[in-house]
Parts: C-alpha cells; sequence; structure tokens
C-alpha cells in the first residue's frame, strides 16, 4: 500500500476499512492525503480548542455531500456514495455510543438518589 503518512493509519483501521490499492499517481497519493486529513480531523482525539474547531468544520464538511467532497473522492481513486456511507455509519455508531452513555449515566443518577432515600 502507497499512501501518504496522514492516510496510512486511516485507511487501514478497522472502522474506516476500504479496499485501498497502492497508488503510484502522485497527484492520486495528494488527494488521499487530503481525504485522510479531513477524516482525522472529524473522527481523532481532540485535546485543544482550535483542534476542536477544526473537528467541528471537518464534521459538518463530511456530513453533506458537496459536489468538492464528491471530486474529493474521484480524485483519491474513491467511489464518492461508498465514502459517504462509511462515514455517515460512523456518525451513527458514534451517536448510538453517546446514547448508551448518557443513559448509563442516568440510571447511575437514579440508583444513587434512589440509595439516598
Amino acid at each position: 500500500m502507497s499512501l501518504s503518512n496522514a492516510g496510512k493509519g486511516f485507511f487501514n483501521s478497522s472502522i474506516y476499512k476500504m479496499e485501498v490499492e497502492p497508488v503510484k499517481d502522485p497527484v492520486q497519493k495528494l488527494w488521499r492525503a487530503v481525504l485522510a486529513r479531513v477524516l482525522e480531523d472529524a473522527f481523532g482525539k481532540s485535546d485543544s480548542i482550535k483542534v476542536n474547531y477544526e473537528k467541528r468544520f471537518a464534521r459538518d464538511y463530511l456530513k453533506t455531500m458537496h459536489k468538492d467532497f464528491s471530486q474529493l473522492c474521484e480524485f483519491a481513486g474513491f467511489n464518492p456514495n461508498y465514502v459517504h456511507l462509511k462515514i455517515r455509519k460512523r456518525f451513527g455508531k458514534e451517536f448510538i455510543d453517546n446514547l448508551n452513555n448518557l443513559s448509563l449515566k442516568v440510571r447511575g443518577n437514579n440508583e444513587e438518589n434512589n440509595q439516598k432515600a
């Protein structure tokens, strides 16, 4: 596999498994690195306000399938519909995980309040 450093970990991760063939075209490598950077900004860990802003911006960009997103995927050698489907699944998984965590917190607070009563 021949990706930029930004893309190596991303495209190999279990969440984002995509069929990635080695690329010899330097332009396509560049677009894959751009796509990987956007995905890492959107789903990577963030510790600072600046990084959180970039995360929000990247997520907003990925949530709707803009024409330039389609072009980015095509330039990177990927089917835009497939990439968008994978991204929507990732957002869905995060939503379910957050909902489950909230449910656990609520149940924990209820149990704590019941023990006090």
